[in-house]
């Protein structure tokens, strides 16, 4: 029974899988240990995995020139609170960040990413093991860049590394790095509160522009009767101004600086420019 204790400790299963564990492992417990996150991980998956899973955590990291933002959804908030479930978004966010490759990562050669001394599979299977409910990475990005420097925020913390949100900037310019620090603190908060889509107005794809611009015709020919040309071409360039001002990030009004400069100009002002952003939030 001590040893059916301390597997169940260490793993979170159930009794009557620790002691299964332990009898095909011959009492040893490390061995029951691996036991039960191949076969009690798998086992979970096959009864979990037709669940919904819209809740969790965003995790971000940055070190310098390279940055990693990740999201890990669970099925219920409680779980995606506890401390099992953010030490799972933190290792997950590390080895996201010590990744060889950059960009997208979900695949199977993330799983096998090592850093801790443990996979990224076996973390999740640990954690699937001892939460029980449909644990799925649905988004790992890392970031790299050749100047400037990364800078990260993350909003409603339950660690250093995870909360429900958080956004990743990259800023360069002649500033010193304490002033970059702080120009892209704010702009990181600024994303994760405005939500942008694109980084600037050319960012925007042409087929989307065009398809806002004969929605506008459309309500324009509506209202055209008692007005002229001038006054509707007034009328289009105001609401398109509106339009990439709810998605462009540097069109946007800054929303943590005193008066809300627009973004662009606020940065303009500090001699700073920021490249990209990537923003993940569960809600």
């Amino acid at each position: 029974m001590a040893l059916v204790k301390e597997l169940r400790e260490r793993s979170g299963a159930p009794i009557v899988e620790c002691k299964n564990a332990l009898a095909k492992s011959c009492g040893d417990t490390d061995t029951a240990m691996e036991w039960l996150r191949k076969q009690g991980a798998a086992k979970a998956l096959s009864k979990l995995s037709n669940r919904d899973a819209n809740e969790g955590l965003v995790g971000a990291m940055v070190s310098g020139r390279k940055a990693a933002i990740v999201q890990v959804t669970s099925e219920t908030d409680f779980a995606g609170r506890s401390e099992e479930f953010s030490g799972l978004v933190e290792h997950i966010t590390f080895a996201a960040l010590e990744s060889k490759p950059s960009g997208e990562l979900i695949g199977k050669d993330f799983l096998s990413v090592a850093v801790k001394g443990k996979t990224v599979r076996e973390a999740l299977d640990n954690a699937i093991l001892s939460i029980r409910e449909n644990l799925r990475i649905t988004s790992a990005l890392k970031c790299v860049v050749d100047d400037g420097l990364w800078i990260r925020y993350v909003h409603g913390r339950v660690t250093d590394v995870a909360g429900s949100a958080a956004a990743i900037v990259h800023v360069t310019g002649d500033a010193s790095d304490e002033v970059l620090q702080e120009v892209g603190k704010k702009l990181a908060m600024h994303v994760v509160a405005a939500r942008p889509v694109y980084l600037d107005i050319d960012s925007v794809p042409e087929e989307e522009v065009v398809k806002e611009t004969d929605f506008l015709r459309e309500q324009l020919m509506e209202a055209s009767k008692n007005k002229t040309p001038e006054i509707l071409e007034k009328i289009k360039a105001g609401k398109m101004r509106k339009y990439f001002e709810n998605i462009c990030l540097t069109e946007q009004a800054h929303m943590t600086l005193e008066g809300n400069p627009k973004v662009k100009e606020a940065l303009k002002g500090d001699g700073i420019k920021v490249t990209h952003f990537e923003l993940k939030a569960l809600h």
